[in-house]
């Protein structure tokens, strides 16, 4: 039986590759969506793009991807120059810190952009011993504007030997000091408290959430999508529900696409993993309360399937679960963050308002 599944499995892998292969070979999904993209071309949006022949290496790819940057911007940058909106200022994640040099040299102003949450950038700041010195090597952790935190709640490889990925998220550090200006997809009402206690030592701008219009405020029509996809949402309302641990998806488990006024309603049931998984699942459940988070046991194993299903009828027919609705549908506060006026709005107002 074991084998078979196997068997099952090999196929099934093959499949989806050949089918990402396609998505991405040229006339495929991807590629389509890609070239349209970059077709585009307004009053507002000027496109470069940075050619290359070579396939990007596996174990080297953000190396390979700096050097890439570093000897082709330059060229944007100077042919730019003289045109209706030269390059002023370079956004770059937060991760890729040697961006803020690069942008200087180019005499540009550098931008951070980072994609996690304040609190997970509090936590990387702690964590650094060169930042802090608050010790984490208890059972228990007490950070500055943060919930008191349990082992479990901070990212993976801090307890472990990745030392890899625990030095890629330290190093984002680095833009605290030389970054010009620091967004956060985030915004004030979501995590007050750490934004507060950031903006006590560096100029932080809050832009987030940053998903479509469509699903906020509804001041782009056309803002309708997160990006290319295979795949499109039925325009009629579909809806994602069920008590069953069969499952095969467990992120999102109350869903509703409504044509017409577009809306998205989610709780949660978190089983994290690794990374940044176990902070997010900490949040989703004892702080904003829109979910519940299944632990895995102390001995590293994963949750079972009856713990599994007990998670999945506690949100979706427990009491519990109606006040865990009520929560993920209470967008007001997320709305007027992007609204005009609002603290989102106005630190991209504010910002744009000093290039």
């Amino acid at each position: 039986m074991e084998e078979e599944k196997g068997v099952i499995l090999k196929e099934n892998a093959t499949k989806w590759k050949q089918l990402a292969k396609e998505a991405v070979d040229e006339g495929g999904s991807s590629d389509k969506n890609i070239e349209e993209f970059l077709k585009l071309d307004s009053a507002s949006i000027k496109i470069e793009s940075i050619p290359h022949d070579e396939f990007p290496p596996d174990p080297d790819l953000l190396e390979w991807l700096r050097v890439l940057m570093s000897n082709n911007l330059t060229q944007i940058v100077e042919k730019l120059s003289d045109s209706e909106y030269p390059v002023k200022v370079l956004l770059f994640d937060s991760t890729t810190t040697w961006a803020i040099d690069l942008a200087h040299q180019l005499g540009l102003k550098g931008a951070a952009f980072f994609t996690q949450s304040c609190s997970l950038s509090a936590i990387y700041y702690h964590m650094d011993p060169e930042k802090s010195k608050i010790p984490l090597d208890g059972s228990d952790v007490s950070l500055p504007s943060l919930p008191l935190l349990e082992k479990d709640d901070l990212p993976s490889f801090v307890y472990e030997t990745c030392l890899s990925l625990l030095q890629d998220s330290l190093s984002q550090n680095i833009n605290f000091e030389g970054a010009d200006w620091l967004f956060f997809n985030t915004f004030d009402a979501l995590e007050m408290e750490v934004i507060d206690w950031l903006r006590t030592r560096y100029t932080i701008k809050t832009i987030g959430p940053t998903v479509p219009s469509m699903y906020l405020d509804k001041r782009l029509k056309d803002d309708k999508e997160y990006g290319s996809s295979l795949f499109k949402p039925n325009s009629e309302t579909s809806r994602c529900v069920g008590t069953s641990s069969n499952w095969m998806f467990l992120y999102s488990l109350w869903m509703e696409f409504n044509s017409g006024s577009t809306e998205f309603r989610s709780t949660t049931i978190g089983m994290p993993q690794w990374t940044d998984q176990p902070t997010n699942a900490k949040f989703i459940s004892d702080v904003w309360q829109t979910g519940v988070r299944v632990k895995a046991r102390e001995n590293g194993v994963i949750i079972t399937r009856k713990e599994i299903a007990s998670s999945i009828r506690e949100v979706m027919e427990e009491e519990k679960g109606v006040m865990l609705k009520e929560n993920a549908t209470n967008g007001k506060i997320t709305k007027e963050a992007v609204d005009e006026g609002g603290s989102s709005d106005k630190n991209i107002e504010e910002f744009l308002s000093n290039l």
